[in-house]
């Protein structure tokens, strides 16, 4: 290898370094020797096994925890005057009267599942348009003289072998007819619009029965409050940080601005009650669980060795990359566990 200097004045002085011939490296390895494993299960001397080898500072340590952050609010009927009534919060509101109507909902919801009401709404729809349908047959069988078969269409307990032959076969094309509507009736849109458009009118009228029985309730009883949670994940270095009260409740508290919460929110009987229950608030980190470390390469970006040998120098491109890390035992560079 040879290597000389090029002086260019005020350009500076420049090394230039080359070969006649192709450059090829060897590494002289030494002789195998066996150890004892338990001594040598590094390939670095111990004392040195917190220190990145690419840039020789200690490597980024990190205890992981995982955060259970809490919010909750406790409201009073007439509490004392150092709080606030619920009206006068836009937010707290709009959660108070949310869970209401959702409570109340939900126990119509249940209501109408267990009594069955939208199938039984819908089936008294097709029985009444069916009775339309055989009431027009059996005015028309009148007019023809067959009383008998009229008779039937509405008495169930007729004695069918009283009926002439030929009424028999006219009877079978009736209850043909009269099926065949009944299962197109099932399967039209029209029938099933009809009949949740009755659904919902009951449930609407079973949710008001209930939100009023929430209301007295509440105030029978003077007290009122719900509580959310919520988890972090992050490092214990942070954990003051994530709890600051005005984070927690800005995580966990969304006010309620669709138009029907805010439309019960109008309601005199909800107004008053928020007018009645003073608050207290409470934020905080309620649990704190250790989940692992992270060790991490403490380069960023690239790093070049200001002490570099003449041929690193010359031949290395770029510098060492972050090389990655090892959280709760996983290594970035391979699958997760």
């Amino acid at each position: 290898i040879e290597v000389m200097t090029d002086d260019r004045g005020t350009q500076g002085v420049f090394t230039m370094v080359g070969a006649k011939g192709e450059l090829r490296g060897l590494q002289i390895l030494g002789e195998s020797i066996l150890v004892p494993a338990a001594s040598y299960i590094y390939e670095i001397d111990t004392g040195d096994i917190g220190i990145c080898p690419g840039m020789t500072s200690a490597y980024d340590l990190f205890v992981n925890v995982k955060l259970e952050i809490s919010a909750e609010v406790t409201a009073t009927f007439e509490s004392d005057s150092l709080t606030r009534p619920l009206s006068e919060s836009g937010l707290l509101s709009s959660l108070v009267v949310f869970r209401i109507l959702r409570e109340a909902d939900g126990k119509a919801q249940r209501t109408l599942m267990a009594d069955n009401f939208m199938e039984k709404t819908e089936d008294s729809l097709i029985t009444l348009r069916n009775q339309v349908f055989l009431d027009s047959v059996s005015v028309a069988l009148n007019n023809e003289g067959l009383t008998d078969l009229a008779a039937a269409i509405h008495d169930t307990t007729l004695d069918m072998y009283a009926l002439e032959p030929d009424q028999e076969a006219h009877w079978d094309q009736i209850r043909d007819a009269s099926n065949n509507l009944w299962n197109s009736l099932k399967e039209d849109a029209g029938t099933r619009e009809q009949s949740e458009k009755l659904v919902n009118k009951h449930k609407a009228e079973l949710t008001s029965v209930n939100i009023q029985e929430l209301i007295d309730k509440y105030e029978t009883t003077g007290k009122l409050s719900f509580r959310e949670i919520g988890y972090i994940n992050t490092i214990s270095d942070s954990v003051e940080f994530y709890s600051a009260s005005d984070l927690i409740k800005g995580r966990l508290f969304k006010e309620r601005t669709d138009s029907v919460t805010k439309s019960y929110s109008q309601r005199n009987d909800i107004r008053q009650m928020l007018e009645k229950f003073h608050f207290y608030e409470n934020y905080r980190v309620s649990k704190i669980d250790s989940t692992g470390v992270t060790i991490a390469c403490p380069i960023e970006g690239r790093y070049i060795n200001e002490k570099r040998s003449l041929l690193d120098r010359i031949f290395s491109v770029g510098g060492e990359e972050n090389h990655g890390k090892v959280e709760n035992g996983d290594l970035s560079w391979s699958d997760k566990k």
